[in-house]
């Protein structure tokens, strides 16, 4: 919720503050590239200490982060308060995995808990922007990142009487050579992207990417050196897990993307009132839960591979849609957006359910943290990726900034962007549909040896 309710925010911000267009996506980005960067550290720490302990710590950390976020007085400040929140939120998704892993043994309860986590974790995300909607309308861009604090207290209170210890009775050691390199692999790739968008395919560019890969090269050469990785590169020998994790990012990415893009669609390329906005967003709340709850039945029924493959077809032909939305009015996109949201919820359930039955119990800290890092990754790259290419072709039809008096020049510039997002979307989607229905089996399917 306090991700995505910061879509709705976002103009009144960019009226605020005046963020350039790059600092505009940072706002939204550095959270989740925070996120990223540290969740598979924290899902070990939290072996380590205790997965109940790290996720109060991460509580009360994200409280005092969403409150210095609320008063920032400049963007500079607001993208730091909004990758401290990063910092604290860390901490708290693997740790929550985590103890799901440990309350559920058996394998139907795991499946229907990790159920409810997930679409506890898309209905969040799907009313955010309504919530943060009615939160502007009442007060100021601001309060959006208060709504959490009440929440964080409560969980502080409640936290030690109801959620067991987690500690890992084997905890590995944390190697902060492996942290440095995985780091300077997001940072470099993500980097690329958005000065590419910015000032095209340049030295700069092209230096991060080569950077960024070199490190990803040499982060996974150390993993297969260490005792005690930090990431252990041996879990992606099993196809299953390996391309339950691809697809739980791919499916996150174009989700988390086509969402931000849709928030600006409705309130600065639509020229909608925030309230308003948000309600056309309900839609894609309501079927992205449907799909979280009904990915346990299907799959049964239907077996997940089918499920999955099917839905990200599903999915593909949905954001293909939103390449025919206009200026006209918001009820294409609204139906493109909710059946992308029904496909990614229901996908991204089974995915994460087939990543942590595929990991053995000693490593389920790692294997949560690596679904979060991959969903994480997934959204901010989306942002990144759909959102910087949006602002490219934009920025080729027309050098007036869209805001929520924009021209009609400079809103058709933007709805020309969104397509070519969306169609970027739909070939992702597509792709992995492809890649699902051939890969994704259980262990059965191809006798592969337990982990």
């Amino acid at each position: 919720m306090d991700l995505t309710a910061l879509h709705m925010a976002t103009p009144s911000i960019v009226t605020d503050l005046r963020p350039t267009p790059t600092a505009q996506l940072w706002i939204v980005d550095a959270y989740g590239f925070a996120v990223a960067g540290l969740l598979l550290i924290m899902g070990n720490v939290g072996d380590r200490i205790g997965r109940r302990r790290l996720l109060l710590i991460g509580a009360a950390g994200f409280a005092v982060a969403s409150i210095l976020a609320a008063f920032a007085p400049t963007s500079g400040m607001l993208i730091v308060s909004r990758a401290l929140l990063g910092v604290a939120g860390a901490t708290l998704m693997p740790s929550t995995l985590s103890l799901i892993r440990d309350l559920f043994d058996d394998d139907g309860q795991r499946q229907r808990a990790i159920a409810i986590w997930m679409a506890s974790l898309l209905t969040g995300t799907a009313l955010g922007p309504l919530i943060g909607a009615v939160t502007i309308a009442m007060f100021w861009w601001g309060a959006v990142f208060l709504l959490a604090v009440p929440i964080m207290v409560l969980l502080l209170i409640i936290g030690p009487m109801l959620l067991p210890a987690g500690t890992s009775k084997r905890p590995t050691r944390l190697d902060w050579g492996s942290v440095s390199l995985f780091a300077l692999a997001i940072a470099g790739v993500v980097y690329a992207i958005k000065r590419a968008a910015s000032h095209g395919v340049e030295v700069p560019a092209v230096a991060a990417v080569i950077v960024g890969t070199l490190a990803g090269v040499m982060f996974v050469r150390r993993q297969r050196r260490l005792d005690e990785p930090l990431l252990d590169v041996g879990l992606f020998h099993n196809a299953r897990f390996a391309t339950a994790t691809a697809t739980h990012l791919g499916a996150l990415l174009a989700l988390g993307g086509l969402q931000y893009l849709f928030a600006l669609y409705l309130q600065l390329g639509l020229g909608l009132p925030p309230v308003h906005a948000g309600f056309w967003t309900l839609p894609g709340a309501a079927l992205g839960l449907l799909g979280a709850l009904l990915a346990p039945i299907l799959a049964r029924r239907l077996g997940p591979r089918l499920v999955i493959g099917g839905m990200l077809a599903i999915g593909a032909a949905a954001a293909a849609v939103l390449t025919l939305t206009t200026l006209a009015g918001p009820q294409t996109a609204a139906a493109g957006f909710a059946l992308v949201s029904l496909a990614v919820g229901l996908v991204t359930t089974l995915t994460t359910d087939h990543v942590i039955a595929a990991a053995p119990p000693r490593r389920a800290g790692m294997a949560s943290g690596i679904t979060e890092t991959a969903a994480e990754l997934g959204i901010a790259l989306g942002v990144a990726l759909l959102g910087s290419i949006t602002t490219a072709v934009q920025a080729n039809r027309t050098s007036r900034p869209l805001t929520a008096d924009a021209s009609p020049e400079a809103r058709q510039a933007f709805i020309e962007g969104f397509h070519a997002s969306a169609l970027v979307a739909a070939l992702i989607l597509t792709a992995l549909a492809t890649v699902t229905l051939r890969h994704l089996r259980r262990p059965s399917d191809h006798n592969e040896e337990a982990l």
